[in-house]
């Protein structure tokens, strides 16, 4: 499946120059850790992955990583930068759409097996209560669950924390909060809710804001548009 990006603020998709592809690095910050050059926090075992646990995939500075193998596990990974639009405020307020590839890494998604993309965040239910957010780096980050409503991070000391509003309703949500003071809001698991687990929002403490919208289409969970703190909105189209 394709995905055509149609932004009110940045050049047509298949035009990408050095204004609306700028060269550097990126990051956004959710649970503690940054997705640019890593990850500030480990986790538990990744599905698949061995004990070793979660890896950080390298990110393109604003140009394509090809041709990289984890020497530890063979694994082939990949990254790409494709389009971005800077705002005021710097990388927090800025939007960015990019790729990412670690061969193996459970994922069947909108942009094809294996690819990960930048905003694919969700938050996945054990069946013990405990939650795990799943990042666009490939990495993973459990909260296990203190009984008192609230998840705390189990493998890591990034000290960032999960609550829960609005239980058994449709407005059912998840609120994490990093040490960084990003708060982001994840759709929670009610039965009506068709996008469970997925990132709603996202504010940093200076008020830079996006606010995604998804949708459910034949039961293929799709992101519809995101719109900044500016009021500039991405949409987002499939076909194929």
């Amino acid at each position: 499946m394709a995905v055509n990006l149609n932004s009110c603020q940045s050049p047509p998709p298949v035009t990408c120059t050095s204004q609306c592809c700028p060269k550097g690095p990126t990051s956004s910050t959710l649970g503690g850790h940054t997705s640019s050059g890593g990850a500030g926090g480990g986790s538990g075992p990744k599905p698949g992955h061995g004990p070793g646990g979660p890896r950080p995939l390298p990110r393109g500075m604003g140009t394509a990583m090809a041709n990289s193998v984890m020497l530890a596990t063979g694994e082939f990974i990949f990254s790409l930068d494709l389009l971005s639009a800077p705002a005021v405020g710097g990388v927090s307020g800025s939007w960015q759409f990019s790729l990412q590839y670690l061969s193996n890494n459970g994922i069947n998604d909108l942009v094809g097996l294996y690819w990960n993309h930048s905003q694919n965040y969700q938050l996945v239910q054990l069946p013990n209560s405990d939650l795990v957010l799943l990042t666009p780096d490939n990495l993973q980050e459990t909260f296990i669950y203190n009984g008192n409503g609230q998840w705390l991070s189990g493998y890591n000391s990034t000290q960032a924390t999960l609550v829960e509003i609005n239980a058994g309703t449709a407005n059912d949500t998840f609120i994490l909060t990093s040490n960084a003071g990003t708060v982001t809001e994840f759709f929670g698991f009610y039965s009506s809710i068709t996008t469970p687990g997925r990132m709603k929002s996202t504010t940093d403490r200076y008020g830079n804001s996006q606010t995604l919208t998804w949708t459910s289409v034949g039961g293929v969970e799709q992101l519809s548009s995101i719109t900044d703190a500016y009021g500039r909105t991405t949409n987002y189209s499939y076909y194929g």
